[in-house]
């Protein structure tokens, strides 16, 4: 029988599962943490900026920045530009009554940042985000701040999630800080899923069966890899 790893935090992964075929074994392990930013610290961050109240873009690459969005908004012009890295982001952003104006097609922080045309903008995410968001703006001639709302650490994982991963047959990882965990203990010959090519791009580095594929483009993919 097909075994299936789902990788998100505790709690996190009942959309995926519902994604999974019933005929197929689905295991939860998993790979990091996540501590919040009080709201507080991040308003004060944003309000010390240099561009507090002129900010013309704000961008987000993961979901959990969603809940501090109303807190951005404070801090720029009205009617600002909204933009979304990955289709859990966007989704999350459009359920809670936020246009998405930004999306780039293929899914990276890169192509986010290529579709700006409207600075200074401001980052609401992880802290020591990677680059290439920054680079991509700045590279438009667009000011940039990084505002940190929530910080991701490893998990030291036990025997048997480690047993786990290298049993699996399909890895589900959502964040690149989430591979960094798992890497050393899944098989050439597992699929990795993921929700989008910022995250493939760096697991593809290291591992060549890598698929994009989220929602119901997961349950497509899983389908075709009963065992």
């Amino acid at each position: 029988m097909t075994l299936v790893v789902l990788t998100r935090e505790a709690g996190l992964n009942g959309e995926l599962r519902s994604h999974v075929p019933p005929d197929m074994t689905v295991r939860e392990v998993p790979m990091t943490t996540t501590t919040m930013t009080a709201r507080d610290e991040v308003r004060r961050s944003i309000a010390a900026s240099t561009w507090a109240g002129d900010y013309q873009t704000i961008v987000l690459s993961s979901a959990r920045a969603t809940p501090y969005v109303d807190v951005a908004l404070d801090y720029a012009i009205s009617s600002p530009v909204i933009g979304a890295v990955g289709v859990v982001t966007k989704k999350t952003l459009e359920g809670l009554g936020y246009v998405v104006a930004l999306a780039p097609e293929v899914p990276n922080a890169r192509a986010l940042g290529a579709m700006v045309t409207k600075g200074p903008v401001l980052f609401v995410g992880a802290k020591d985000p990677r680059p290439e968001l920054e680079e991509s703006v700045r590279a438009r001639d667009f000011e940039f701040f990084a505002a940190t709302c929530y910080e991701t650490t490893p998990l030291n994982l036990s025997p048997a999630g480690k047993a786990t991963l290298k049993e699996a047959d399909v890895v589900v990882i959502g964040a690149p800080s989430a591979w960094h965990v798992a890497k050393p203990f899944v098989s050439a010959s597992t699929w990795v899923v993921v929700p989008g090519e910022t995250t493939a791009d760096e697991i593809r580095h290291e591992h060549e069966r890598v698929r994009v594929a989220w929602g119901n483009d997961l349950r497509l993919f899983l389908e075709t890899q009963h065992s």
